[in-house]
């Protein structure tokens, strides 16, 4: 019994992922809380695992390697093929709990927005980067408590539940 529900949760989670993929350019409509949190959560996993095998493969070896660039290239590989895939489902989420799909680039820009001014203002790119990191985490926690609200159970202006 308990491998049945276990196998059946793992099908929906995969299920979840293709669709957000096989809706690759659809910002339109809306997608419930499991198929965002599992995309979210394969998403977060892709790129974790090539990072720290990037890593790890570095602080082994001291110096950067073919393997390094290897995996620098997957990586990159990885978030171009996801990133419209994220903003789509992260749209479609937004609309699923009422809210304009917008609200998707708020950590986007306002990180954008703290480089810019710390690097005018410091004229260093370090101090730059951890103000906007700073700030893209704190504005990131907030559209995902956005997206962690509970759906519309009526139709919305985005569409049917």
């Amino acid at each position: 019994m308990f491998f049945r529900k276990a196998i059946h949760k793992m099908n929906n989670y995969f299920d979840n992922i293709e669709k957000a993929y096989k809706n690759y350019f659809n910002f339109s409509g809306r997608s419930k809380k499991p198929e965002y949190v599992h995309f979210v959560m394969f998403f977060q996993f892709c790129f974790m695992i090539t990072g720290y095998l990037g890593v790890l493969s570095l602080v082994k070896k001291g110096i950067i390697s073919k393997v390094d660039i290897v995996f620098a290239i997957g990586l990159g590989i990885v978030f171009l093929l996801s990133i419209i895939p994220a903003f789509a489902i992260q749209f479609r989420r937004l609309h699923d709990t009422g809210r304009s799909g917008v609200w998707s680039f708020i950590p986007v820009l306002s990180c954008l927005m703290v480089f810019l001014v710390t690097y005018i203002k410091y004229h260093s790119i370090a101090k730059s980067e951890t103000y906007s990191n700073i700030i893209l985490i704190v504005t990131w926690l907030f559209l995902f408590e956005f997206s962690m609200v509970p759906s519309d159970k009526k139709a919305n202006k985005y569409g049917e539940p």
